[in-house]
C-alpha cells in the first residue's frame, strides 16, 4: 500500500480472546489465525497493543491525595531499566515481539496502532490517566511520550513494520470535538515524537472521521481534516455502511459509493494519501452471508478502481462468542469477521482473496475526474454530500475532484457547489475565484440549500422581487421528466438575464443558467443534493425519482461528456489513462441485481486486453469489467 500497490489488510484480535489476547496470551493460536488469514489473501495486519496492559501504571497517594509516587498496578515500584522508565511492562513487549515476529514469518505488513486506549466502545486507558484528559494533562501527556519513545525505539528497524497508526480512533478517547488548537498539538506531539526516533515508516491517522472546514468546529463529524493532516503523513477512513448510510441496503449505490467519496474527498483536501482502514457489515442484522459477499465485492472494487490504496476488514474473526466487556453489552461487537470465530472461511474471505489475487497483477492508473466539486463551510455532514455528490455524477459517468472553499480552485470545465445552507458557506473570496473561473469559460453550478449567497443576482442574473416558502409540494420538471422539489424558497423575480432551464410547477424558476464572461454561473434553486440526501433508497430503488437527469442537465451545458459512458445509471464507466494512447477503462454495476448495459466512446478505438470480467455488456450485481483499450 505505501509502495503505491494496494493493500488488503484486516484490524486483527485474536480468534479465541479478542481484547483479552495479551494479558491471556497463546501465541500457538495467534499462529494459527495467521495461518488462516495468509490462506485467504491477507497482506496487511492492523495490530492494537492495548494501552492499559502496555503502561499498566497507577498513582501512590498519602494525606489529601498529595502525590507519592507513579507504580505498576500491582505496586510494584517503577525501576530505572528502560521498561521502569517508560512504565510499560517487560512482559507485554516480549509477546508483542513473539506477534511482530510471526508477522514477518507469514508475510504480514504491520500497521501498528501506538495508543489503543479506545476499542469497541471501551477504553483501554492506563490507570494513572482514568480520570484525566489525555490530550490535555501534562502527566499523561509526558507518559505518552515515555510511551512512544519506548515503543518506536523497539519497532522501527523490524522488517515486519509497514507503518505507526496514532492508536485506534484516538479521538474519542475523550471529547475535544471543537477545541481545534487540541486536536492540532496532540497529533503533532505524538508525530514528532515518532518523527524523532524513526523518519523511514510513515505516521498514520487511525481516525474514523474527519470534518472538513467550518466556522462552527464543534459542529464538525470529528476532528477537522486540514489541521489534522498538516501533523500525519497518511489519512484513513473508517466509512461504514451501517454508520454512514443507514438508509440504503448496503450492496447498493450510495453505500459502496460513499467509501471512496471519502476517502478521495480527505485525500483531495489535504493532498496526503488516505485509504480505507476499517470498514464492515458490522454482522448478519443488515445482510446474510451471500450478501455480505456482493458488499465486500462492490466495496472492494470500487476503492481500488477511485485508488483508495487500501482496504481493511472489520475484522479478522467473528467475536459473537466473547462473553466479557465490551463484547457481553456492546450489540455491535459480534459476528462481523472476515473469518469465523473458529477460523472458517465464509463467502466473503473467499471474494476478497479472488479480487485481489486478480487486482494485484493490474497497474492501474489514476481514474479521470471532468468535474471539481467546492465543498462549502459550515456542513455536518460533508462526507455524505460528497457521497450524493459522486453518485450522481457516477450516473452520468464522470468522477469528482473534491477541494475545499477556502482553498485554491484546480482548474475545471465545471465546478459544482453544493448544498448552500446558513450564513457562511462561501467566503467572498472563494465567491470571486468562481467569478474568475467562469469568467475564462468555466461553468460554475451553485444549488441553493436555505442559506445566504453574496452577490446573489449578479451571479444569478435574476432580479429578485420577492421570496417566499413554497404554500405546497413541488415538482421540477426536466426532460419532460417530473422530479419531487423541495426548495426552501420561490422566487418571484421581474426578469432574468440568461436562460430559465427547468421551472417548478408553480411556474417560479427552478434552476437558470446566466452568461458571465467567456462562461457561465448555473444557480438551482433547490438542492438536488440535499433532496437525494433526505430521500431512501435514492440511487437504488427501481422507484426512485430520476434526479441524475438535473446532473445530466448541468453537463450538457456546461459541455461536460465523458469520452467512455454507458446507457445504464447504476453502470458507471471511468477511464484510467496510461498515456494518450491507450486506456483502461472500468464499467462497474452499482445495484444488487444484474443490469445489462451498452457502453459507447466519443473516440474511435479497440479493446488490447480484458483484466478483469466480461466485456459482454451484462454485469453481475456489485461486480465490474476492467479492459485496455488503444485508440485510433
Amino acid at each position: 500500500m505505501f509502495n503505491k500497490k494496494f493493500g488488503y489488510g484486516v484490524n486483527y484480535w485474536a480468534s479465541e480472546n479478542a481484547t483479552r489476547m495479551w494479558r491471556d496470551f497463546n501465541a500457538e493460536a495467534i499462529e494459527k489465525d495467521f495461518i488462516a488469514l495468509k490462506n485467504v489473501g491477507v497482506k496487511w495486519i492492523r495490530l492494537f497493543p492495548t494501552w492499559d496492559d502496555f503502561q499498566p501504571i497507577r498513582e501512590l497517594t498519602t494525606w489529601g491525595g498529595t502525590h507519592v509516587e507513579v507504580v505498576y498496578n500491582d505496586e510494584t515500584p517503577l525501576d530505572d531499566s528502560p521498561e521502569g522508565v517508560a512504565g510499560v511492562s517487560k512482559v507485554m513487549f516480549e509477546r508483542l515481539d513473539i506477534v511482530m515476529n510471526l508477522c514477518k514469518k507469514y508475510g504480514f505488513r504491520v500497521d501498528l496502532a501506538i495508543f489503543t486506549g479506545f476499542m469497541s466502545s471501551m477504553n483501554y486507558i492506563p490507570r494513572l490517566f482514568e480520570n484525566k484528559n489525555v490530550f490535555t494533562d501534562p502527566v499523561a501527556l509526558m507518559w505518552e511520550q515515555k510511551f512512544i519513545k519506548y515503543m518506536v525505539t523497539r519497532y522501527k528497524d523490524h522488517s515486519a513494520l509497514g507503518g505507526w497508526d496514532l492508536g485506534n480512533e484516538c479521538s474519542v478517547m475523550r471529547n475535544i470535538y471543537g477545541d481545534v488548537a487540541t486536536q492540532y498539538f496532540w497529533t503533532c506531539m505524538v508525530a514528532n515524537a515518532i518523527r524523532a526516533i524513526d523518519k523511514e515508516h510513515p505516521v498514520i491517522s487511525g481516525q474514523a472521521g474527519l470534518g472538513t472546514d467550518s466556522i462552527n468546529p464543534e459542529k464538525c463529524e470529528g476532528w477537522q481534516v486540514m489541521p489534522h493532516a498538516e501533523c500525519v503523513d497518511i489519512l484513513t477512513t473508517h466509512p461504514y455502511p451501517i454508520f454512514r448510510e443507514p438508509n440504503d441496503r448496503i450492496n447498493t449505490m450510495r453505500p459502496i459509493m460513499h467509501t471512496s467519496a471519502e476517502c478521495n474527498m480527505f485525500e483531495d483536501l489535504s493532498g496526503k494519501m488516505c485509504f480505507v482502514e476499517e470498514t464492515g457489515s458490522i454482522g448478519y442484522q443488515t445482510c446474510s452471508l451471500e450478501s455480505e459477499a456482493d458488499f465486500i465485492r462492490g466495496d472492494l472494487l470500487n476503492s481500488y478502481l477511485h485508488g483508495c490504496h487500501g482496504y481493511f476488514w472489520w475484522c479478522a474473526f467473528d467475536q459473537g462468542k466473547i462473553d466479557f466487556a465490551p463484547y457481553d453489552w456492546n450489540n455491535i461487537g459480534s459476528d462481523y469477521g472476515l473469518l469465523g470465530g473458529n477460523r472458517e472461511e465464509k463467502p466473503s474471505s473467499k471474494e476478497g482473496k479472488r479480487l485481489m489475487t486478480i487486482l494485484s497483477q493490474i497497474d492501474l492508473p489514476k481514474y479521470e475526474r471532468q468535474a471539481v466539486c467546492v465543498i462549502p463551510l459550515n456542513l455536518s455532514t460533508s462526507t455524505t454530500l460528497a457521497a450524493n455528490v459522486a453518485c450522481l455524477a457516477a450516473q452520468n459517468d464522470v468522477g469528482i475532484k473534491y477541494c475545499g472553499a477556502k482553498g485554491e480552485l484546480p482548474d475545471s470545465k465545471l465546478y459544482i457547489v453544493p448544498r448552500i445552507e446558513g450564513n457562511g458557506a462561501l467566503r467572498r473570496s472563494t465567491v470571486e475565484k468562481l467569478k474568475e473561473k467562469a469568467r475564462k469559460g468555466a461553468t460554475v453550478y451553485i444549488s441553493m440549500g436555505g442559506g445566504f449567497l453574496r452577490m446573489f443576482p449578479e451571479l444569478s442574473g435574476i432580479e429578485i422581487v420577492s421570496r417566499e416558502v413554497p404554500a405546497k409540494a413541488l415538482t421540477v420538471n426536466i426532460d419532460g421528466v417530473d422530479l419531487p422539489a423541495s426548495p426552501n424558497y420561490v422566487y418571484h423575480t421581474n426578469g432574468i438575464d440568461g436562460k430559465v432551464l427547468a421551472s417548478f410547477s408553480d411556474g417560479t424558476p427552478a434552476i437558470v443558467s446566466h452568461p458571465y464572461g467567456n462562461g457561465r454561473i448555473i444557480i438551482s434553486l433547490f438542492s438536488v443534493e440535499a433532496q437525494t440526501t433526505w430521500l431512501k433508497g435514492a440511487f437504488n430503488r427501481a422507484d426512485a425519482p430520476a434526479y441524475h437527469l438535473v446532473y445530466s442537465l448541468i453537463l450538457k451545458n456546461a459541455g461536460v461528456k465523458p469520452d467512455f459512458y454507458t446507457d445504464n445509471i447504476y453502470v458507471c464507466a471511468k477511464e484510467h489513462k496510461i498515456d494518450n494512447k491507450r486506456s483502461i477503462i472500468s464499467l462497474m454495476n452499482y445495484n444488487d441485481c444484474t443490469e445489462e448495459y451498452t457502453v459507447s466512446s466519443s473516440l474511435g478505438y479497440h479493446v488490447r486486453k480484458t483484466y478483469y470480467g466480461k466485456l459482454d455488456g451484462k454485469l453481475s450485481k456489485n461486480d465490474a469489467v476492467i479492459f485496455e483499450i488503444e485508440k485510433y
